[in-house]
């Protein structure tokens, strides 16, 4: 769907679809030390898992979760502020702890009340991201990215340690990515079946 409000400066391919749309994007930048039990963990960046989320949002438009787990209990605090998380799965206080890896992540062990309030803490980013026109797409954009690391050097950055997909410690001296991150694109679009 073609929307000229949100259209890069530049030319316009034919038909009057502009080549590429700016789309604002807000990321959540948690940290990867562990201090979160839902970042970072050890997971597979592998893995897919289905039924994570409920087919519909909740009253602010953001994603309620299941029972079905993937380091996910906390997923209503991932798309909100931290000093607004009560919004939430109540308060900060309620600590998740899961099955350890390999496969880890998908077994809810129990959730505790913990002493801090800083497991789901955050830093807030707005950003952008640009979205390519698909040629002989009837106004279909895409965003495409094989090295997709939009928050390296900012929000927390590279904590150390972070732990990676298969349980060990990066080398933060080679190794520098942000990888514990939600990023929320809140767009009206068209669906249109077929």
């Amino acid at each position: 769907m073609h929307d000229a409000r949100h259209s890069m400066p530049g030319s316009v391919c034919a038909g009057g679809i502009s080549p590429t749309i700016k789309v604002a994007v807000t990321f959540f930048d948690y940290h990867s030390d562990g201090s979160n039990p839902d970042f970072n963990s050890g997971t597979n960046p592998a893995t897919v898992l289905h039924g994570m989320m409920q087919p519909n949002l909740d009253q602010d438009g953001l994603p309620v979760g299941t029972t079905t787990f993937l380091y996910s209990w906390g997923i209503g605090k991932w798309f909100r502020p931290w000093k607004q998380s009560l919004l939430g799965q109540g308060s900060d206080f309620l600590r998740p702890s899961y099955n350890a890896p390999p496969g880890g992540g998908r077994t809810l062990l129990g959730v505790d009340t913990v002493t801090y309030d800083t497991s789901y803490k955050n830093v807030v980013i707005q950003d952008s991201l640009v979205l390519t026109y698909v040629p002989g797409s009837k106004g279909v954009y895409q965003f495409q990215s094989s090295n997709f690391f939009p928050l390296d050097g900012r929000g927390f950055g590279a904590d150390v340690p972070t732990i990676s997909y298969n349980g060990l410690p990066l080398d933060r001296a080679v190794n520098t990515h942000n990888y514990s991150f939600a990023m929320h694109l809140k767009r009206t679009f068209q669906y249109v079946s077929g």
